[in-house]
This record gives structure tokens, C-alpha cells and sequence, in this order.
């Protein structure tokens, strides 16, 4: 399997973790920051937009197809790498059943569960969406550095997933946290 294939794989075996990951209770998590700026697109950077999301990628990157466009429920409507096949960005989205206050917490328990290793994390918004902006390891061979933005609104999760493999975490911080901030979803 080749390296991309592989962090591809990694990315939307995170994302799948998100669906079936147990409850706790939505008041584990500090309180959402206060409501964000709009992001902008950085100067030579592209926007990818759908309905209701959008977020901006470097201009030599291009679409990939690696994973299906779908898994179960979660749509896969946006992936891209870097002209190496080093970074990897996707966007998952899924319907969310019951209250959407308990997406966020339910997606890092599952992700803990998982047994990823979380190194950072914190409170993110986009417009009136709270959510939580994620560094972790994912405990693939080889392991995976990867920063995700992990958004609830109007019954729709969505997770804006940009990766890499460990070896390559430094190089690629900066890129993955320019798309990161860039992403916005709208009501």
C-alpha cells in the first residue's frame, strides 16, 4: 500500500470513529469560545466549498479519491494532497441522531477509545457553530499526525481532517493549521 493510501486509510478510520463513539456528558468539555471572525483565504491558497462548508487549500493540490465518497453515513465530499502525496486533507460529514451538544464530546471519547493519543486540543467556532480544533497520533505503522476541526450544526457533524505520517508532522503543521483555519460552515 502506498504512503498516501495508507494516511488515507488513517484519516477516514478517523472519521468513522465518530459515529460510533459512546456518549459522556457535553459539560466535560470547557465552554466554547466566544464567536469567531470569519476566516479568509490566505493569498495563494484556493477555496473547495459545498453546501454549507467551505475551506481553502494551497493551489497545487489536488483532489483524490483515495477513500469511497461515502462510508456508511458519513459523506466524504472533499479530499485533497499536497503534489507529494504527503498531506492529506479530507472533510466528513454525518446526520447527527439526538442532541448535537453531545457530537464534540462523543467524537474525542471515541477517539481516545480508539486509542489515539491527543496532544492538543481546543475550543474552535465558525459563525454560530461551536466546536473543538484536535491534534493527535493515530496508532497506525507507520503512526500519523493529524489536526482536526470538529464542528456541530443543524444536525450535520462535520470533521475537516488534515494529516500526514509522524515522520512528517513538522513540515506539514503549518499548512494543516492555514486549512484548518480557513474552515467555515454555514447555516
Amino acid at each position: 500500500m502506498r504512503r498516501s493510501q495508507l494516511l488515507a486509510v488513517t484519516i477516514m478510520a478517523l472519521a468513522g470513529l465518530l459515529k460510533s463513539a459512546a456518549p459522556v456528558l457535553a459539560d466535560s468539555l470547557p465552554p466554547a469560545a466566544p464567536a469567531s471572525a470569519p476566516a479568509s483565504t490566505p493569498q495563494g491558497y484556493r477555496p473547495i466549498a459545498g453546501q454549507g462548508w467551505t475551506f481553502a487549500v494551497p493551489p497545487d493540490w489536488q483532489t483524490t479519491q483515495i477513500t469511497p465518497p461515502t462510508v456508511g453515513a458519513i459523506a466524504i465530499p472533499a479530499q485533497l494532497s499536497d503534489s507529494q502525496g504527503q498531506i492529506l486533507v479530507n472533510l466528513a460529514m454525518q446526520p447527527l441522531e439526538g442532541e448535537v451538544a453531545n457530537y464534540i464530546p462523543q467524537s474525542l471519547a471515541g477517539m481516545t477509545n480508539f486509542g489515539i493519543t491527543i496532544h492538543a486540543q481546543r475550543q474552535v467556532t465558525s459563525g454560530a457553530a461551536a466546536g473543538v480544533e484536535v491534534e493527535s497520533t493515530f496508532p497506525s505503522t507507520p503512526p500519523a499526525r493529524v489536526w482536526q476541526r470538529i464542528l456541530a450544526s443543524d444536525n450535520t457533524g462535520y470533521v475537516l481532517t488534515c494529516g500526514t505520517l509522524e515522520t512528517n508532522a513538522e513540515a506539514a503543521r503549518t499548512t494543516c493549521a492555514t486549512i484548518l483555519n480557513t474552515f467555515e460552515i454555514s447555516l
